[in-house]
């Protein structure tokens, strides 16, 4: 069996086991927040699943800098009612990482028709919205469905992870030349 299929049968079986992926270093991988009720998975991602100080998903190797929260339509408008002080903590965290964003499960005009069972009127829900990301600086990207809202989480976290190990590298790289022309801190 050649390593590709060997690497896709371990995918598959740690997909239908729900056990995760290993991971290597300079791979990209996901962290899946332990509180996640509903986690949307990549086969092909390496991930684990772990408490997050912020957000449902996050960067491994990253979790405290890039990250990504997740919601459904229903849970938004409970999110920016009922439960706006702990939504607003959790935006707090948030805007102060590299990278955060806020991804609907659904597009701005579901949000405007509303959500069964609440009384609260879609636009309200919206204003809401645009006031938040305003004040907190954390952006709201809103997906067509469920499977939209998975393909942008993981876009959105792989490009931030990309360039977080870009400066990393340019970083090292910096530091290496100032280490070797005697120009560093002494």
């Amino acid at each position: 069996m050649s390593r590709a299929a060997s690497r896709t049968l371990d995918l598959v079986r740690a997909a239908a086991t729900g056990q995760s992926i290993p991971h290597a270093p300079g791979v990209f991988g996901l962290a899946i927040d332990s509180r996640e009720q509903r986690p949307q998975l990549h086969v092909s991602i390496p991930w684990v699943v772990c408490a997050l100080p912020a957000g449902d998903y996050a960067a491994l190797g990253y979790e405290s800098e890039i990250a990504v929260e997740r919601k459904s339509l229903a849970d938004l408008f409970g999110s920016v009612t009922r439960d706006n002080a702990r939504f607003q903590r959790e935006l707090e965290k948030l805007a102060k990482y590299t990278f955060a964003a806020v991804v609907i499960e659904g597009s701005q005009r579901d949000l405007m028709r509303g959500v069964r069972y609440s009384q609260i009127p879609g636009g309200r829900v919206l204003s809401t919205c645009a006031t938040l990301e305003a004040k907190h600086g954390v952006p709201f990207h809103f997906a067509t469905d469920r499977a939209g809202a998975t393909l942008w989480t993981f876009e959105l976290l792989e490009a931030a992870w990309r360039r977080a190990e870009d400066q990393k590298r340019l970083s090292a790289k910096a530091a290496l030349e100032a280490a070797l022309t005697g120009t560093g801190p002494r």
